[in-house]
């Protein structure tokens, strides 16, 4: 790092102190400067010596001038103090408030001129306060600032957006909101699947069926014009293509399915590489087994009671440095050891020993060796070797899964035979499956298997924690129509003008739009044997 940036830095870190008091035993573990159009953001990252896990403060300010654009606050029991005695016992809504605007009214005097649109919104443990720019008394996206106050009245996030210098116009007539509404409710659309859904997520309905149910998955909640000179689904808003893939069926495998740690170790040193000779870690974790290859330079620095996340990296002196004093790292020398301290992971669940996932990270060096040297397998064999692999290791696979092959439609005509010259695309090919019981597809039920197209090891795959054999036993025939589940859907929708980004436009491009919500809470699903609407449970 140049002197001039160094400077820079040691001048950011002054200014943090300013603003927060950091406790002598945090260090400084990242620290970078990233060029803007305006500015230059300098990332400032703390991290607590004493117990890593819970203590971390992230500050960035725009520089030279120092102005706070981002505070972030990862606290245990004892955290960091901001400067400006603040109340530590719970505190009422208002409290909170008034430390927010107390905060604001130093690191961004005149915010409420700016930004006059106030949101207050509760999570698990703060609330949060946003303030936006607005145009026809509506909120800007991306504008503005938030800040989060814990309930005892502690900061524990600032994020700082500005405002947009070129504002959009209000259309100078908008459509009727009763025709868009007719609209949206006629772009609706309903399709019937089986669907494991997680009462965490979602409002079940009370009538003893459980989590695994046949559904209605609505669709065609896309946000329409607002202007009367842009009609119709505009701006390439939601455009979806009539053609649909070919699914491919697949055969019985005579080779039995792999299961259980020690096997599927010694099956995807066959079908992905050498794996032996690095050391590893092994984890237990909510009902998974999961192992760790790791590369040898980084595996002598991790202790043997840490799990090897990308976390682990920025822990305070990390890898040890010969010198007494470890060094922060910048974002580059971070991501290289990112790319790098690990060689593969795999999850196995315990339960029936069935592999979940499997991932062999590529590193730069040996991506290069695969674009720019061998020459790449045909298509056809890719595919083969993809399906070879998944009746392996998914049981029985014929019975539920099927090949989405995309390529017949999308890609120019398949050579056969014979090697094809590598290019500069990406080295992997990857291949997806979907489940199906019936005819019926499982909502979410995807499983991904990706080959290196030199050789067709396997690079990576990823299968869902449940098997679809879960839902032999859920009934199959639904009791309402798909007519009737929209007609249902459509009771309740109705529609709001919002800002919104204009997709595929150029950046920054907004206009307004009706965007559909449900004021009762937002339909996922219409359950197929009752016609109870099911919804997401933190809109």
């Amino acid at each position: 790092m140049h002197k001039a940036s160094r400077d820079l830095l040691e001048q950011a870190k002054a200014i943090a102190h300013t603003l927060v008091s950091i406790p002598p035993h945090y260090v400084t573990v990242l620290e970078d400067l990233v060029d803007r159009a305006t500015h230059k953001e300098a990332h400032l990252w703390w991290r607590d010596t004493k117990d890593p896990d819970q203590g971390m403060v992230v500050v960035i300010l725009a520089m030279p001038k120092g102005r706070l654009l981002e505070l972030e606050r990862f606290e245990g029991e004892e955290p960091p103090v901001f400067k400006g005695g603040q109340p530590r016992e719970a505190v009422s809504l208002d409290q909170r408030r008034q430390v927010a605007e107390a905060f604001l009214m130093t690191h961004v005097p005149g915010f409420q001129t700016d930004f006059p649109q106030l949101h207050v919104e509760d999570f698990k443990g703060f609330t949060r306060f946003a303030w936006s720019q607005t145009v026809a008394g509506r909120p800007l996206p991306d504008t503005g600032l938030h800040i989060d106050v814990d309930t005892r009245g502690r900061i524990k996030a600032f994020r700082f957006k500005g405002k947009r210098v070129r504002l959009p116009s209000p259309p100078a007539q908008l459509r009727s909101r009763e025709e868009v509404l007719q609209e949206a409710k006629r772009a609706l659309n309903a399709t019937l699947m089986l669907a494991h859904l997680d009462p965490k997520l979602y409002l079940l309905p009370q009538d003893g069926l459980g989590e695994t149910r046949l559904v209605y998955w609505i669709e065609g909640l896309g946000s329409l014009p607002a202007d009367v000179d842009v009609p119709g689904p505009a701006y390439n808003v939601h455009v979806s293509s009539d053609k649909k893939p070919r699914l491919l069926p697949l055969e019985a495998s005579s080779d039995p399915v792999v299961l259980g740690q020690e096997p599927l170790e010694a099956f995807l040193e066959h079908v992905s590489g050498d794996l032996s000779r690095y050391p590893r870690r092994d984890m237990d974790w909510e009902g998974e087994r999961q192992v760790v290859w790791l590369e040898e330079t980084y595996a002598n620095f991790i202790s043997p009671d840490l799990w090897p996340t990308a976390d682990v990296l920025l822990r305070p002196g990390f890898p040890p440095e010969s010198h007494s004093s470890p060094q922060a790292k910048t974002f580059a020398q971070f991501f290289e050891a990112l790319f790098n301290f690990r060689v593969a992971k795999m999850t196995i669940c315990q339960a029936s020993g069935r592999l979940l996932g499997f991932v062999r990270f590529c590193h730069d060096n040996e991506t290069q060796r695969v674009i720019s040297g061998p020459k790449c397998l045909p298509p056809a064999v890719l595919k083969a070797k993809a399906i070879a692999f998944i009746q392996r290791v998914f049981p029985e696979a014929h019975r539920y899964l099927f090949l989405v092959d995309d390529e017949i439609l999308d890609s120019p005509p398949i050579q056969e035979e014979g090697l094809a010259e590598a290019s500069d695309e990406s080295p992997n090919q990857i291949f997806r499956f979907e489940a199906f019981i019936d005819g019926i597809p499982l909502y979410l039920f995807s499983c991904f298997v990706t080959l290196r197209r030199t050789d067709g090891r396997i690079v990576a795959y990823m299968s869902t924690e449940t098997h679809p054999s879960i839902f032999l036993a859920t009934p199959r025939t639904p009791r309402i129509t798909r007519e009737a589940a929209i007609a249902r859907v459509a009771q309740e929708l109705d529609i709001r003008l919002e800002w919104e980004q204009i997709p595929e436009g150029e950046d920054n491009d907004i206009a307004l739009f009706y965007r559909p919500y449900f004021p009762q809470g937002t339909v996922r699903f219409i359950d197929a044997l009752s016609g109870e609407p099911i919804r997401e449970r933190h809109p």
